[in-house]
């Protein structure tokens, strides 16, 4: 909630973020007026950072510097001198130290009213002063600069919009709240975008996202044809030229773009954007060629608009724009009202003054005997004159050249324009119908002073189309010849004599067509031809081939029996003769027969590459040397020898291992550990399958049970589970995955033994915290170091940050890896200097040491405790030949804590979810399938153009593994396990010639037990499934017992 609330949405008020909102308010309380002389902006950035935002300073002049460009911000609040980024490259910005800013005049509908009691304002991060909980803004901000944010679970894209034509909007709904969505758009009826592109998007679809707050625009370039050029003048928003040129330049080189013979980029001060393409000539058709690059370039490019944000009641919400505005008028009339009452306040409180002055001007002297008499004269004066203490301190205070007739004159006037303000004011206030004129008359001066027309034309244009190969291709005539033979050849033009051309000694003409050469050829090979197919096989150069048979891996009896009638009785093996070839039994024997020396092997050599995707998510093997692996089991002991004795444990001590072994939480704790302590590992296949689990726990009572948040939580909810007896049960640990405190109190309630929590990854052997198995209660941290093991909590920068202040977890210790194996780059982005390993992973630490995770960086998916890398299974995704783009995310799961997400632009309109998730299903494992598929027009941009995944925050694989996915792998292995016995019984009963209908019946009963078997599997069956089974058994057994019958007799 905290990235969503402090740091990724904006607030409805004044529609910024707050570090935009600090950004603004520091440098009006630096002097930084529009009026005034600008200063460094490393002056601004310090001033933020250290009164108000403590983050990274990289982080915040991003932020400066994109309120400073026109080309991002539809009204920047920042005036920049210096390079403040291009267009073309919106983060070629210079550094801090040489940038100089102040702020705009735009920016004054933020400030203007900040010191008239029109805000809240809270404490610093510190407590050291005050700042705004937001500012005052004169208009509705939020819709017209627009803003782009990704938080945890949601994000936001609000586009920019005309400043005239919202105000009228918001003047419209002022008058008239029951205003329908239709009527709204008359006045707003689209975005407006710093840049000049066209918004194609049709008048329906626009509605539709006004009224729903959701949905994307188009947007098209602007163009104009000088003779055989085609000069581009204005992009889409947020779109590089840079990115358009290669883009076009790409196509040329693939030789996809024919008719184009050049592309240069000569935009310069006077045209920003001036991209010109040259044709060939100036015959092509030249709107067919940008309705091609339209379609396939960023020429045209789409909008995500998702409309979410904090809204007055401090919730965030995707709001429409009638919602919105609706909302913001709410806010003005209080921020109104309380500006008003601020100063209904001092007019009341100059006009109580100013009587007391009044009263000591008509009496004068006998003011003039107390003063000067009196030993307490304000006494004196307030018991006089009937005044109070503010009154007669006024007269205390007042000069003697006041005393003037002038000056009595002067108050009156004072008075008498004081009460008619304030006259106005109790009617403004009193009466709705005064504060909304007041509001309206205030919203036309601020149109008239900073609006300006529309720069986005809204324009229907026709769908662009993209070209294909064949478009491309000139259309020369042609003539096709086919020879007796099957060898085809093609010559050019219509006049050729096709049957006496040259042909090969033996071949001759058989037939020929007339065509071109842009038409599209189908070749139909016969049987007979394929030896044509096989001769340019042969040519492919591979260093080994091993021929298996089918019966190779059936054993000695099976295997030839098998191999024997398919070979010699069915002749189903055409023959074959290829040089080199080996055999698989051979290469299998050669092999085993290989004579291996045992190395000698040091402290310093690499024991275990744990394959990792690490903190980016590409996939690479954390190097983990033997000293790693015993340090870390030795850590591990100094943390739990509490519980399991200093030396060999208990020889009763068992783990409960309910993880794949090849997980490294499992690998460590489990194998290693229990291996050193001699404790006996309990082996779990199937953690999913609760009754098995209960019957194991039953038997065997461990008193270590190491394990994910989703099993324990199956476990607390199981009844079975709170009857057995865990008297045994000395200590649990949970990793992989947060454990939810509700789950570590009812194993508690349950167990009597408290869940202690650790933290670790493969880079770290993986255990790298844990809190001390004396704990009595739940933490909900990851706890204290492991001895020798040092974590550091770093900012952007590397630099240590205070206690309790947020960084990224940093580990340095003996079992932390020794890099990743030859990648020194992706080991150099996660290694600093002095030897910590930085985990990607956000937390603060206390003062006792223990730390706690509060986000994450890792751009991964947690399924179970598993790290899903988003971009392996957008990867995958991505081939398929529907599929245009597609972004993965983690969305919460009660089961699996988070499970993965698609949002997928089509390539083919006609994809639906059912085939996205039938390719994935068929290319992924089952813990990274998709759950969730979301059709996008595109995928959303930030303001500088990159990708940004909707709450990707730092988003391998446990239950779920083991679990359904487990199941399926061994039901598909197990249902085929008689298949060899199956097939060699019909291969036997059709060579003996047995009745087809006989071996057809046995044949389809085996495969529907077979199947059912499967099914059985999966749902754990497993009564059903051992009849199914036997049943599936009798089918070969049976056809067996016949061919035998009919052979004696």
């Amino acid at each position: 909630m905290y990235v969503i609330m402090d740091r990724a949405l904006p607030h409805i008020s004044d529609g910024l973020k707050p570090v935009q909102r600090r950004i603004v308010y520091a440098m009006s309380e630096l002097g930084l007026k529009h009026s005034g002389k600008p200063k460094k902006s490393a002056r601004t950035v310090g001033d933020v950072l250290g009164k108000y935002h403590p983050h990274g300073d990289s982080a915040c002049y991003e932020a400066m510097v994109l309120m400073a460009q026109p080309f991002s911000y539809r009204y920047p609040f920042i005036e920049g001198q210096g390079n403040w980024g291009s267009p073309d490259d919106p983060k070629s910005f210079a550094a801090m130290r040489y940038t100089e800013a102040k702020l705009s005049q735009y920016s004054e509908v933020l400030l203007s009213e900040l010191g008239q009691g029109t805000c809240d304002w809270q404490d610093n991060f510190d407590g050291s002063m005050k700042e705004p909980v937001t500012l005052p803004a004169r208009i509705p901000n939020i819709l017209l600069n627009g803003t782009t944010g990704i938080a945890v679970g949601m994000a936001t894209d609000i586009p920019p919009h005309n400043l005239r034509e919202v105000v009228k909007g918001t003047i419209a709904l002022i008058r008239n709240p029951n205003l329908s969505d239709e009527k709204v758009a008359e006045y707003i009826p689209a975005p407006d975008l710093p840049t000049k592109a066209e918004i194609i998007t049709p008048p329906e679809e626009l509605l539709k996202i006004q009224s729903t707050g959701r949905g994307s625009y188009r947007m098209r370039s602007v163009y104009r044809i000088e003779k055989n050029e085609i000069v581009i003048t204005d992009l889409p928003y947020q779109v590089s030229g840079s990115k358009v040129i290669s883009q076009i330049a790409d196509q040329m080189q693939a030789k996809k773009l024919p008719l184009v013979s050049d592309v240069r980029d000569e935009s310069d001060h006077q045209n920003p954007t001036r991209l010109v393409i040259v044709l060939r000539s100036n015959r092509i058709d030249a709107e067919a060629v940008m309705s091609h690059l339209f379609a396939t370039t960023d020429l045209e490019s789409s909008y995500r608009v998702n409309m979410n944000m904090i809204g007055a009641d401090g919730r965030p919400q995707v709001k429409s724009i009638r919602r919105i505005l609706l909302e913001w008028i709410e806010i003005r009339k209080e921020t109104v009202t309380r500006r008003l009452q601020y100063h209904l306040n001092k007019i009341e409180k100059r006009l109580h003054i100013l009587g007391g002055l009044i009263i000591a001007y008509l009496n004068i002297d006998e003011v003039i005997r107390i003063i000067r008499e009196e030993e307490q004269p304000k006494a004196e004066l307030m018991s006089r004159f009937n005044i109070d203490d503010i009154q007669a301190e006024a007269i205390l205070e007042l000069k003697l050249r006041h005393l003037a007739r002038l000056e009595e004159m002067e108050m009156r006037r004072e008075q008498e324009e004081l009460e008619a303000k304030a006259a106005l004011i109790r009617e403004q206030l009193a009466n709705p119908e005064s504060l909304k004129a007041l509001i309206i008359n205030e919203l036309k001066d601020d149109a008239k002073k900073y609006g300006d027309d529309r720069r986005s034309p809204i324009v229907h244009r026709a769908e662009a189309t993209a070209m294909s190969e064949q478009d491309f291709m000139p259309a020369d005539p042609v003539t096709v010849v086919l020879s007796e033979a099957g060898w085809i050849r093609s010559a050019k033009g219509h006049e050729v004599d096709a049957e006496n051309l040259n042909f090969r000694a033996g071949d001759q003409y058989l037939s020929h067509a007339q065509g071109k050469s842009n038409q599209r050829v189908y070749v139909l090979i016969i049987e007979n031809f394929a030896s044509v197919y096989q001769a340019i096989n042969g040519k492919t150069p591979v260093k080994h081939v091993v021929i298996a048979s089918v019966g190779d891996m059936l054993g000695a009896l099976k295997g030839t029996l098998v191999n024997f009638v398919l070979r010699s009785v069915r002749k189903q093996i055409p023959a074959w003769n290829i040089p080199g070839h080996i055999r698989f039994n051979a290469a299998m024997s050669k092999v085993s027969a290989s004579n291996y020396k045992r190395p000698n092997l040091t402290l310093s050599d690499t024991a275990v590459l744990q394959y990792t995707g690490g903190t980016t998510g590409v996939s690479k093997g954390a190097e983990l040397t033997h000293r790693n692996l015993v340090a870390n089991m030795l850590q591990c002991d100094g943390i739990f020898q509490s519980k399991f004795g200093a030396q060999d444990g208990q020889p009763d001590d068992r783990i409960f291992c309910a993880l794949p072994l090849y997980h490294i939480f499992a690998f460590m704790v489990c194998a290693m550990y229990g291996m050193y302590k001699g404790q006996a590992n309990v082996l779990i296949p199937n953690p999913r399958d609760l009754p098995a689990v209960m019957k194991e726990l039953r038997k065997y009572q461990p008193s270590f049970f190491p394990a994910v948040n989703t099993l324990f939580n199956a476990l607390v909810n199981n009844e079975e589970f709170k009857q057995l007896d865990h008297s045994k049960l000395k200590m649990a640990m949970g990793g992989g995955m947060a454990v939810l405190p509700s789950t570590a109190e009812a194993w508690k309630r349950i167990t009597g033994t408290n869940i202690i929590e650790g933290y670790g990854l493969s880079e770290t052997s993986p255990v790298a915290t844990a809190n001390p198995p004396a704990s009595e209660e739940f933490s909900g941290t990851i706890g204290i170091p492991l001895p020798l093991t040092e974590v550091a909590i770093l900012d952007d920068d590397g630099k240590e940050v205070a206690l309790g202040e947020q960084g990224e977890i940093s580990i340095r210790g003996p079992q932390v890896m020794r890099g990743y194996w030859n990648r020194a780059d992706e080991t150099a982005k996660v290694m600093t200097e002095d030897g910590f390993f930085r985990t990607g992973d956000i937390g603060v630490m206390d003062a006792r040491g223990y730390v706690k995770i509060v986000d994450r960086k890792k751009d991964m998916i947690l399924v179970s405790g598993f790290n899903v890398y988003p971009s392996e299974i957008e990867e995958v995704v991505s081939k398929h030949p529907k599929v245009l783009e597609v972004a993965a995310i983690g969305v919460p799961d009660e089961k699996s804590g988070e499970v993965p997400k698609l949002f997928v632009v089509k390539k083919d309109p006609s994809l639906t979810t059912e085939e996205v998730l039938a390719f994935a299903k068929e290319n992924l494992t089952g813990y990274k399938r998709p759950r969730y598929v979301e059709f996008l027009d595109e995928l959303p941009k930030s303001n500088v153009g990159f990708r940004a995944k909707d709450n990707q925050h730092p988003r391998e694989f446990l239950a779920k593994t083991t679990g359904l996915a487990a199941r399926a792998n061994a039901a598909q292995q197990n249902s085929f396990e008689s298949l060899p016995l199956f097939i060699a019984a019909i291969l036997m009963a059709e060579y003996m010639v047995i009745p087809q209908v006989v071996t057809m019946t046995f044949g389809i009963a085996y495969l529907v037990f077979r199947v059912v078997y499967g099914i059985c599997y999966l749902a754990n069956w497993s009564t059903l499934r051992t009849i199914v089974w036997l049943l599936s058994l009798l089918c070969p057994i049976c056809l067996l017992l016949l061919v035998i019958r009919l052979t004696m007799g």
